[in-house]
């Protein structure tokens, strides 16, 4: 019965007044960010320097583990194009023996260009990805402490930040 109303309905003349279709719900807009494990767990990189590359400028040291990437962004309707991926990688390592800036750990992505290899920046805002409406991306970073300044021997910490948001 509806098969045959719906054509009747296309087969009409038209008058002259407007259709309107209104669409109601749809989903709902949707920031989805994750940055290493599922859940609350703050996922943990070390980086074991032996003791002969210790200030041996430029002998890279990667971290122990990867760390999985997944970002999406969805906006219904689409008041926004796109949404930022950003590290805020302003406090530097810090130690019983002084401090490391940031800027000393570094990434390679293994899939796709959505973020490039590169180096925190050490700043609160660094824009690492840019993700376009009703799109996403799953990929794996593999961290590095770049060694390119002499530093004390000790264990450092420290935590970087992401947010993801839509301008």
């Amino acid at each position: 019965m509806r098969f045959l109303i719906a054509i009747a309905l296309l087969a009409a003349p038209l008058a002259a007044s407007a259709i309107t279709f209104t669409l109601a719900g749809g989903p709902p807009p949707q920031l989805v960010l994750q940055v290493g494990s599922a859940g609350a767990t703050i996922n943990e990189v070390q980086f074991n320097v032996p003791p002969e590359s210790l200030g041996n400028t430029g002998t890279q040291v990667p971290g122990d583990q990867p760390v999985y990437v997944y970002a999406h962004m969805r906006a219904f309707p689409n008041p926004r194009p796109q949404a930022l991926v950003n590290a805020d990688s302003s406090t530097p390592l810090s130690g019983s023996a002084g401090t490391i800036p940031m800027t000393e750990i570094c990434w390679k992505s293994s899939e796709g260009n959505e973020i490039p290899d590169g180096c925190f920046d050490g700043s609160a805002a660094q824009t690492l990805a840019t993700v376009q409406n009703q799109t996403g991306f799953y990929l794996t970073l593999q961290f590095y402490y770049a060694n390119t300044q002499p530093v004390v021997a000790g264990t450092y910490t420290g935590r970087v930040t992401y947010t993801m948001f839509a301008p």
